[in-house]
């Protein structure tokens, strides 16, 4: 199962993953990784459009997992 998160969880734990924050427009983060943008991968950018104290409900965590390309059970232990 999913957990309901806080943004600012989500984004500690994208941290620990290697995702690195690039600019901020508005309330919109953008985040790179390092690694895919060196083997030009897709998803090597990400848009995160979440406030930090907003919550984070679980299909949104599994779509923001699917389309960055992670691991379900990496991102729940970066979570911890």
């Amino acid at each position: 199962m999913w957990p309901s998160v806080t943004g600012r969880d989500v984004l500690q734990a994208l941290s620990h993953l290697g995702w690195q924050f690039v600019r901020q427009t508005g309330s919109h983060r953008n985040l790179r990784h390092p690694a895919r943008c060196a083997a030009r991968l897709p998803n090597a950018t990400y848009p995160f459009a979440y406030s930090d104290r907003e919550t984070v409900g679980a299909p949104a965590l599994a779509k923001l997992t699917a389309r960055m390309g992670l691991d379900r059970d990496a991102f729940l232990a970066a979570l911890r």
